[in-house]
Parts: C-alpha cells; sequence; structure tokens
C-alpha cells in the first residue's frame, strides 16, 4: 500500500470513529436527560396510580374547592353580563354563572348584586314584551326569571304586569260578549291566548263564558221565532214576560258551581268546595248528561294549566298534586299527560344546567393527562378548572378550561382538555330518563420528590 492509499484510510477511518462517537454522545445525553429530568408520564396521587407509572411528576383529578369555584362564576358572571349574555346560551350566561355563584355561598353580597342586575335586565325585557305582545320573548323571559325564585321582586313585577294586562284585555272580553259581539269576543279571546295568558284559569272560564252566553243567545233566537210564529201556542192567563222562571235543576246548580270556582281559581280546594267536587257532584245527579263530559273535559284543560304555571314557579310537588287531581277523574287524559310530562322534562333540564363536582359521577374511562414536556423542563407547576357535559351515551362534550394557572397556562390547558375530551362515564339518571350532565373538575399537575 502506498503512502496515499495509507493517508486516505486514516483520513476514513478518523471520520467514522468521529461520527460513531457523535453517535454515543447523542445516545448518552439523550439517556442522561431521560433519567436527570422528572417523567412526563403522569401518575394519580389517589392511591390508584396506573400499572408502570413512574415518580418524578403526578397530575390529579379531584373536585374544584368551593371558594375557587366561586370567585371563577362570579367572574365569568360580569364577563356575561358585559358582553350581553343574560340568560343565553343556558349553560354560560351571566344568569348561570350568578346562580352558581349564589349555590356556592347564598349569602355572599357580590353574589346578590350580580342576580339583582340580571333580574333587573329580565324584567325590562319582559315588559317590554308584554307591551309588544311578544310571547314567545315573554315566556322565555318568564323562565329565566323563574330560575332565580318564585319570591324575586322582578318576577313577582312581571307577574303584576302580565296579570294586569290579563285583566284589561278579559275586561274588554266581557264587554263583547254582554254586547253580543261573539265574533269579536273569539278573537280577543284568540289573542289572550297566544301568550303566557294562556295558563291562566280566567281565560279558560272565558271560553267557557263564551260558549255559554253562545248557546243563550241562539236558544233566544230560537223562542223568539217560535213566538213569531202563527202556529204558535199564546198563554191564556199570563204573557212570557210575566211568567216566573222554572227553578235549576240540581245538575244546573252543579254546572253553575263548577264554572264559577274555576273562574276563581278554585280547582282542587278547598274541600268540598272546589271545582272537582261540583265536577263530581254534577255527575252524580245527571249521570247521562253529556255536557258533564265536556265540562270534564274543561276541568282537566285548567288542572293542567294550573300545574304548567306552577312548575314554570319550580313549583314541582304542588304541580303534582293537580296532575294527580286531573288523573283520578279521567286516568290517562292526553292534557294531562302532556302537562306530567312538560313537568319531568323541565325538571330534567334544570338538573341538567346544574353543574356538580366530578366526584358525583362515575368513571368508566380515564385518559391521563400528560404533563407538558415544556413545563417539566422548567419544573413548573399548575392546574385548569374544567367544565365539560357528559352526554347520554356517557362521553364527553364541551369541554372548556374554566381557570387556568398563569405559567404554562396554555400547555396545562390543551393537555387536560385533550384528556378530557377521551373521558367516558356511567349516564346519568334522572326521574326516569337518562340526562345529559354538565360536570366540573381540578387537574392538578405537581412535581414529586
Amino acid at each position: 500500500m502506498n503512502d496515499g492509499a495509507l493517508e486516505t484510510t486514516r483520513d476514513s477511518s478518523g471520520l467514522i470513529l468521529g461520527v460513531v462517537a457523535m453517535v454515543l454522545l447523542v445516545v448518552g445525553g439523550g439517556w442522561l436527560v431521560l433519567t436527570v429530568l422528572p417523567s412526563s408520564e403522569p401518575v394519580f396521587t389517589d392511591g390508584q396510580a396506573p400499572a408502570g407509572a413512574r415518580n418524578g411528576s403526578s397530575v390529579q383529578i379531584t373536585d374544584p374547592l368551593p371558594e375557587d369555584r366561586l370567585s371563577r362564576a362570579l367572574e365569568l358572571g360580569e364577563l356575561a353580563l358585559a358582553a350581553g349574555q343574560i340568560d343565553q346560551p343556558p349553560a354560560s350566561s351571566a344568569l348561570a354563572f350568578f346562580l352558581t355563584a349564589r349555590s356556592l355561598s347564598p349569602g355572599d353580597e357580590r353574589v346578590a348584586d350580580g342576580v339583582n342586575r340580571v333580574a333587573a335586565l329580565l324584567r325590562e325585557r319582559a315588559e317590554a314584551a308584554i307591551a309588544s305582545g311578544d310571547s314567545v320573548v315573554l315566556s322565555s323571559t318568564l323562565e329565566s326569571l323563574n330560575r332565580i325564585g318564585a319570591d324575586d321582586p322582578a318576577l313577582l313585577a312581571v307577574r303584576e304586569a302580565i296579570d294586569a294586562d290579563l285583566t284589561a284585555r278579559l275586561g274588554q272580553f266581557k264587554e263583547q260578549v254582554d254586547a253580543d259581539r261573539f265574533d269579536d269576543a273569539q278573537a280577543t279571546l284568540v289573542s289572550i291566548t297566544t301568550g303566557q295568558a294562556s295558563l291562566d284559569e280566567r281565560v279558560l272560564a272565558a271560553s267557557a263564558q263564551l260558549d255559554a252566553a253562545r248557546a243563550a243567545a241562539a236558544q233566544s233566537a230560537r223562542a223568539a221565532r217560535r213566538r213569531a210564529s202563527p202556529a204558535a201556542p199564546q198563554p191564556a192567563a199570563a204573557s212570557t214576560e210575566d211568567a216566573a222562571p222554572p227553578a235549576p235543576t240540581a245538575a244546573e246548580r252543579q254546572q253553575t258551581e263548577l264554572v264559577e270556582r274555576i273562574a276563581a281559581g278554585n280547582l282542587i280546594a278547598p274541600a268540598g268546595s272546589s271545582a272537582v267536587d261540583a265536577l263530581r257532584q254534577w255527575r252524580a245527579a245527571a249521570p247521562d248528561d253529556p255536557a258533564v263530559n265536556a265540562a270534564q273535559t274543561r276541568l282537566l284543560a285548567s288542572l293542567a294549566a294550573r300545574a304548567q304555571a306552577l312548575a314554570a314557579d319550580d313549583q314541582f310537588a304542588t304541580a303534582a298534586r293537580y296532575l294527580d287531581a286531573a288523573d283520578a277523574l279521567s286516568s290517562g287524559a292526553p292534557v294531562v299527560a302532556r302537562a306530567r310530562e312538560a313537568l319531568l322534562d323541565r325538571q330534567r333540564r334544570l338538573e341538567a344546567r346544574r353543574v356538580i363536582p366530578v366526584g358525583e359521577m362515575t368513571n368508566t374511562r380515564v385518559v391521563r393527562p400528560r404533563y407538558p414536556t415544556r413545563a417539566l423542563r422548567a419544573e413548573a407547576e399548575g392546574s385548569v378548572l374544567v367544565n365539560f357535559t357528559v352526554q347520554a351515551d356517557g362521553t364527553t362534550a364541551d369541554v372548556e378550561a374554566v381557570q387556568v394557572s398563569e405559567r404554562y397556562s396554555t400547555q396545562f390547558e390543551r393537555s387536560a382538555i385533550a384528556a378530557v375530551s377521551q373521558w367516558e362515564f356511567e349516564p346519568r339518571q334522572f326521574l326516569g330518563q337518562t340526562i345529559e350532565q354538565r360536570v366540573e373538575a381540578r387537574v392538578t399537575f405537581e412535581l414529586t420528590p
């Protein structure tokens, strides 16, 4: 081998040794980094660490602290209020956040102030809806006010305004009926029943009065035609005007009492003098009278309407009493069945909106959040408060971070949301049905010795 070839071989050998050295350095360095830095594999610190987990870092999944939830709820309530999200969307409105804060600290002045400001805005909206006849807006606003409370001054003021408006329109209706302007009266009644006032028993009583007035007018017209007919028999001793009206029968008295009690709102009480009692007595006095069935249908509608009004005030137990009374009159009546399902549905919807701690749910699959690499290298700890919906199939949806620690917030938030989005739970059962449920959990990233 000549000197040139030998030199070339030496150069090649040196290059190869250099590459091998670099590889060893990289591999060794990598091994050093992996053994010195804390592990990026999370460990649950509740005594149930997953198999193969290593010490160095931990991720805890816990129920959020009440004081954390309170401050966050107040903060989000103010932000939603500034954005004009008064009561919509239901789960992330100012109303929802302030009510959550109230459930955590009922006596807090900041909470009361927030709720009162929301109530004032809802009252203004409701009064505008009454003035414009917008029944859709009025109905949704009343539902929001009911969530605040049945004794809230804003709700009471709105109900007084609705009652005054209804009273005025019923007065107009009565004038039209007294003047035999039945078509106008019918139009007024239709305009009334397109709004929230359709839940008032006085409207149902007005409908019965219109039917009775029309029937009486028709009967009077027939009597007048008979008197005008040559073939009509003439009274021998006294004119029709002088004849004493026949005494009402027992059935007629019960019918009159039934209408009066419905109009007065005495549907199931007082005992012995309610509309339900009058119907039963009427049926006993005239079991074959077809008008009894028609009256029963009207009373069932009144009972269902009263139950709906009570349910709107979240008075669920009292509403159920009215529906039970209706079922006792006629089991399985469609109008009552619909009202009962609406009652249960409202209870389920209210429960679904309530944010509950994750500890009240049963996990079936937990994906562990990864400790962000950048945070590990900086030896930074953090936490994320997450809200999410457990759907009817047990999977999670609408995962959002509502509170994140300041350092490496983006990394911690992404890691928590990515993991929670893959969690699964046993679906929540409430009042005989599977419901969606809003849940809250705190994901804490910690370094361990």
